[in-house]
């Protein structure tokens, strides 16, 4: 599947074959929890989050 920045990323997908005019792919919650994508709602576009954990980490100033 590719997201809004042109990201593709192949992930399994169980789904049922039905036609509804004006869509290609309708994804459901399940997908939602595992791809976890960012989704602008106002500018109709989601994006692939960056799978690199962020570390944080506590400098002190002594």
């Amino acid at each position: 599947m590719t997201d809004s920045a042109g990201t593709i990323r192949e992930d399994p997908v169980t789904c049922e074959a039905v036609e509804i005019q004006g869509y290609d792919i309708i994804l459901g919650y399940d997908w939602l929890i595992s791809a976890n994508p960012d989704i602008n709602y106002k500018e109709h576009t989601w994006n692939y989050r960056d799978n690199e954990p962020t570390q944080l980490l506590r400098i002190s100033a002594a």
